[in-house]
């Protein structure tokens, strides 16, 4: 438990995606517990919306030529560790006090990667159009 705990204050405090915090296996582990607890703690329509948006910020965050790494096999090593037990065994209390942590995680994740689209979208157009001749 205390494992768990000190890694949602290490990255949840911090505010950094998992994939900057360490190398690729110990975000991994992150991201599992993350899910995990968010899986064990929260009702099955939250933890599917927690996914879903775990999922994109993981995929985001392997983007970029650097990356060697699959997103399939950092998902692979991702649903491991929300397998693991002793997420299971967490009591109504842990619950109670880690699932708003997540959950507002989630929500600046989802904020990020919206306006990560938008900016990105912007330069686009604005490519596009310093590009076009006569202009």
């Amino acid at each position: 438990m205390k494992r768990i705990q000190t890694a949602l204050v290490i990255t949840g405090a911090l505010y950094i995606t998992p994939a900057q915090a360490f190398n690729f296996e110990e975000a991994a582990a992150i991201e599992g517990t993350f899910r995990g607890i968010v899986a064990h703690c929260a009702d099955e329509a939250t933890a599917k919306v927690f996914t879903e948006g775990s999922k994109a910020q993981v995929a985001f965050s392997l983007q970029g030529e650097d990356v060697i790494i699959p997103v399939e096999l950092v998902e692979v090593l991702i649903t491991d560790h929300a397998a693991r037990p002793e997420i299971k065994e967490l009591g109504a209390e842990e619950c109670d006090s880690l699932l708003p942590r997540l959950m507002k995680l989630n929500k600046e994740r989802s904020i990020a990667l919206e306006s990560t689209e938008v900016l990105t979208h912007s330069l686009l157009e604005a490519s596009r159009n310093n590009s076009q001749p006569g202009l």
